[in-house]
């Protein structure tokens, strides 16, 4: 995301990142803490997979995927993905108000407005995704 704000500011159409870096980035002492990701493109769509990627909820689209973005089940990204209401184990200050059924990843559906925490299930098997009927 750096590279998009050293391109121009919101001058990118979209940037997609998953796992944003956490260490040397989510500290009060580090100047990157204080940049705000929204700012390298139109829309930015951050994925979080794991407690290894910031902790940090500050994109257009913050996706929680599995556990609450604490850890995914395997194969999260080869399959469609979509948002479900925030689970109620679920920590958000940001929750989207009607995500239901928008799409996660390069085919999201960013005309329909959803901004801040979305949630997504996974699954341990075949096709990793939950789909609601």
């Amino acid at each position: 995301m750096d590279a998009g704000r050293r391109f121009g500011f919101r001058k990118l159409g979209r940037i997609d990142v998953c796992d944003p870096a956490g260490p040397g980035f989510d500290g009060p002492d580090t100047p990157l803490s204080i940049l705000d990701p929204k700012l390298a493109a139109r829309n930015v769509q951050c994925i979080h997979t794991s407690l290894l990627g910031t902790t940090r909820r500050s994109c257009h689209q913050n996706w929680n995927m599995g556990n609450c973005g604490l850890r995914q089940r395997e194969r999260a990204f080869t399959n469609e993905f979509r948002a479900v209401p925030k689970p109620l184990e679920c920590f958000s200050l940001r929750s989207s108000a009607n995500p239901v059924n928008i799409r996660m990843g390069y085919f999201t559906d960013i005309e329909k407005g959803a901004t801040g925490d979305l949630f997504a299930e996974t699954t341990e098997s075949f096709p990793y995704n939950k789909i609601s009927v």
